[in-house]
Formats: structure tokens, C-alpha cells, sequence
């Protein structure tokens, strides 16, 4: 089973339970599904196909974790980018990875397009947030304040625990990766 399955499969089955809180609030499976379907529609859109790489550079945050379930979907190969790069070095992962699409969050928009001229193979280039030369590839949804962003990634057993989840105090830290197993 895929990431983007277990995705859907969430989404089905607990369309209302919360599947991301961030610090910009909550998001439901069914939003998050609804989210990455749009992103993969996008870029189905954009002629991408299975094993064609699709790049992103963003802060750990929900957008994060929408794109790449959207991306997952598609069958691209996702090529996450370090998000401390600077141009020279962005540049040169670029070009060394070939992708099709970048994908750049709100912070990003003048790095990537102080480069742009240098990465001759990517042919779109979509914004996770607001971005005065890409197009916005999510809107914005209202979500309810919260501090803390805890992702459950997959639930296993009667008892819904999570298996992997993915807990970040800060919208750009990661502080721990926590595994939960369910013993039956």
C-alpha cells in the first residue's frame, strides 16, 4: 500500500477526525485529501507522469505535507530540497536531479527566481504560497490556531493508533519522529 492510499483510505474512513494540527489550525483527512488531489490534478494537468521528478522546497509545515501527498499521487518521483541552500548550491542540486516542476513555499520566491535563468530543464514552477511571478498552487483554507503539528501517517488495529507520526513544535523544526505500535 502507498502513501497516497493509506492517504485516501483515511480520508474515507474518518473523513472528520483531525489529521494535521498546525499553527495555523486544524485540517481534517478529508481537507487533506481534498488538498492533495487538487495538487495532483494540478500537476496531472501540468503533463506530468509516473517517474518524472517534481521538486519542492518548503519549511516543514502542512503545505509541506500536502504538496508531497499530492505529488506521491501522481507517480512523480518526489525530490524534497534542502531548504538552507543557497543559489549557487540550489542551482547545482537542480540541475543535478532533472525536475520537471519546482515547487517553492512563500519564503522561497526570490531564491528560486534569482536562479530561474540558471535551470534550463524545469519547465513550471508553482508557489505554496503568495509569490508575485508563480502561480499559487493551494489556497488558503481557515484553519483554528494551534501550536503544536502532529501528522499521523498511517493507523493500524482496532484501537486507530497512530504508526508513524510526525510531531513539530516549530513551523520549521522537526523535534521528534515518535513510532507507535499497536500489540493486539
Amino acid at each position: 500500500m502507498l502513501i497516497g492510499d493509506i492517504s485516501s483510505m483515511n480520508a474515507d474512513r474518518f473523513p472528520e477526525k483531525i489529521a494535521l494540527i498546525t499553527g495555523e489550525g486544524d485540517i481534517s483527512y478529508r481537507q487533506l485529501e481534498e488538498t492533495a488531489n487538487r495538487i495532483a490534478n494540478v500537476l496531472i494537468g501540468l503533463d506530468i507522469k509516473k517517474g518524472q521528478r517534481v521538486a519542492i522546497i518548503e519549511n516543514t509545515s502542512a503545505s509541506l505535507i500536502e504538496a508531497t501527498l499530492g505529488i506521491v499521487k501522481t507517480g512523480a518521483i518526489l525530490v524534497n530540497i534542502n531548504n538552507l541552500l543557497g543559489p549557487r548550491e540550489l542551482t547545482k542540486v537542480l540541475n543535478d536531479c532533472d525536475p520537471t516542476i519546482l515547487i517553492f513555499g512563500k519564503g522561497y520566491g526570490d531564491l528560486v527566481r534569482g536562479v530561474i535563468e540558471n535551470l534550463p530543464g524545469i519547465r513550471h514552477y508553482l508557489s505554496l504560497g503568495s509569490s508575485d511571478w508563480a502561480p499559487d498552487l493551494i489556497q488558503p483554507v481557515p484553519r483554528v490556531n494551534q501550536k503544536l503539528l502532529f501528522i499521523p501517517i498511517a493507523l493500524f488495529g482496532r484501537i486507530f493508533l497512530p504508526l508513524l507520526s510526525i510531531h513539530i513544535n516549530k513551523p520549521t523544526m522537526i523535534s521528534g519522529l515518535a513510532l507507535y505500535l499497536c500489540t493486539m
